[in-house]
């Protein structure tokens, strides 16, 4: 199953498509969001955390649970956060933000958000473009940067 995130009328929507059997299987669009973006699978396979612009202006993380498409905001800023990627042990989110000192001027660091307690904690501090950070099987994080 592989779901994206694409327009659909006035705002997007998460997609979810069937690959075996080659078509569209669902659709969930939220009022508060207008864009979604690096929509990733969780490992439980009952739930997906995307990045989501909302109406406000602010981007933060979300997580739709299936099949029920209840809605959790995950993070609730001013910051812009970015690529998502969950832990093979679903316990931990490594994403990209500009949430640090260096974020006005462009920069984006790695942080990890613990799903259990919402903590967030650095991961990379500098003035420098980490981004689209992904956990390998082995519990690894791979990430693009222009250092």
């Amino acid at each position: 199953m592989a779901v994206f995130g694409s327009r659909f009328e006035a705002r997007d929507a998460l997609m979810f498509y069937d690959l075996k059997a080659g078509h569209l299987v669902g659709r969930y669009q939220f009022p508060q969001i207008v864009s979604i973006l690096s929509p990733t699978w969780a490992p439980d396979g009952h739930s997906v955390v995307f990045s989501g612009l909302a109406v406000s202006g602010y981007s933060d993380l979300y997580r739709l649970w299936l099949p029920d498409g209840r809605l959790e905001r995950l993070t609730h800023d001013r910051y812009q956060d970015l690529d998502p990627s969950v832990s093979p042990d679903g316990r931990t989110v490594v994403f990209a933000s500009d949430r640090t000192a260096f974020g006005a001027q462009g920069a984006r660091n790695l942080f990890l958000l613990d799903l259990a307690t919402g903590a967030v904690r650095y991961l990379t501090y500098g003035n420098w473009q980490d981004q689209t950070p992904r956990w390998s099987r082995t519990g690894r994080i791979w990430f693009g940067s222009d250092r």
